[in-house]
């Protein structure tokens, strides 16, 4: 029997592909994992521009609807009317268990539940616009819980408080029915 290194030995194979003889060997699966990655970004964006371009299209940007004072609005379960605004000062709050660090906007809306559940209006959803910026509504003595619990076809009548710099022009409120619920705003006027 002949020993191996009797044996004739066979050329090794040339390479498949000329610049395979030349790559390191890590190379190949880098670039795989940098493809996989470009690929998952770009799904990643076409996507997110589709469902933008859904939203748009179905008119859920940042306010389904604008309204005036006065005019019925539905947002998410809800119907609602802004029926009046009041600037209240320092002074004029104290019936409010705290003292405003500017001054309190009253705000007094009807909302009626026009679902087929009992449902409940949250108020710190909603925004008020003055002199250019948003303010969160503020919690004071004898303005809540008047959304609590409103049964199909009730309604209740409310203020939502917001606390703003002294003289802010007040400009519309950002009413949402919640937290998925597409937006309405409401140009205010104050009397």
């Amino acid at each position: 029997m002949p020993t191996d290194a009797a044996l004739p030995r066979q050329p090794p194979e040339p390479p498949q592909h000329p610049s395979d003889a030349y790559a390191p060997p890590l190379a190949r699966p880098r670039k795989r994992k940098q493809a996989f990655i470009i690929l998952c970004i770009a799904s990643a964006v076409g996507v997110l521009g589709i469902l933008g371009a859904l939203v748009v299209a179905g008119g859920y940007g940042p306010f389904a609807q604008q309204v005036e004072m006065s005019e019925v609005v539905a947002v998410g379960d809800f119907s609602i009317v802004v029926e009046k605004v009041e600037r209240h000062g320092r002074a004029e709050s104290a019936r409010a268990d705290r003292v405003p660090q500017g001054e309190f906007v009253f705000v007094q809306l009807s909302v009626r539940n026009a679902s087929s559940s009992t449902q409940t209006f949250a108020v710190d959803p909603q925004k008020l616009v003055a002199g250019g910026a948003k303010y969160d509504s503020v919690h004071v003595r004898d303005t809540g819980p008047m959304f609590e619990r409103l049964p199909p076809g009730g309604g209740a009548t409310g203020l939502i408080v917001f606390d703003v710099p002294v003289g802010a022009q007040v400009e519309a409120l950002e009413l949402h029915g919640g937290a998925f619920s597409p937006g309405a705003q409401v140009k205010l006027r104050e009397r």
